[in-house]
């Protein structure tokens, strides 16, 4: 693979990254709406009975525990992708072979969402669902983040990956006809 090849590599990841910087951040300690979360989930429970306080707490509990998981997991996979981006530039095919692995993991875990809403719901509705209720609960910025995780990065990764599989192969034909002559 060419320098020039992998720069453009580096540099299309680390601009895939700089959507997840926003999710850097960790969630605060509490947080009101899971707690309305928390309460009707254990009213549901209770089949439409007052909840005891102790499960509201665990639901609680458990919403934020998933929270903070689903945190961990953004910043260790922002930092696997700075990670695979600087690699790239410094060792050509090893960093390829990590972009390939951090496009793997993102297509793993939103694709088949992905795939299973907008089969249901049709792509171009899917779309416009997406972007109008995110950007009108969470404002644009914050909105535009969150439909760019849900809508464009599954697209965005396939086409780095298909671009990774495609230099990486040119340059193992490169070396194969090296080898011969």
């Amino acid at each position: 693979m060419t320098a020039r090849a992998a720069s453009w590599l580096a540099i299309v990841l680390l601009a895939f990254s700089t959507f997840s910087v926003l999710s850097l951040f960790p969630p605060p300690d509490s947080d009101y709406d899971l707690l309305e979360l928390a309460q009707t989930a254990a009213r549901n429970d209770a089949k439409g009975s007052k909840p005891t306080e102790s499960a509201v707490t665990e639901y609680y509990e458990a919403f934020m525990a998933e929270r903070r998981s689903v945190w961990l997991e953004s910043v260790l996979f922002f930092c696997a992708s700075v990670l695979a981006a600087l690699v790239t530039l410094w060792r050509r095919n090893v960093g390829a072979w990590l972009v390939l692995l951090v496009c793997a993991y993102l297509l793993y875990v939103s694709g088949p969402p992905f795939v299973r809403m907008a089969i249901d719901s049709g792509l171009i509705n899917f779309i416009s669902l997406v972007f109008s209720t995110t950007t009108g609960q969470h404002g644009l910025p914050t909105g535009l983040v969150i439909s760019w995780h849900i809508v464009v990065a599954p697209f965005a990764y396939t086409l780095l990956a298909l671009g990774t599989i495609y230099l990486v192969w040119q340059a193992h034909r490169s070396r194969g006809r090296e080898s011969n002559e």
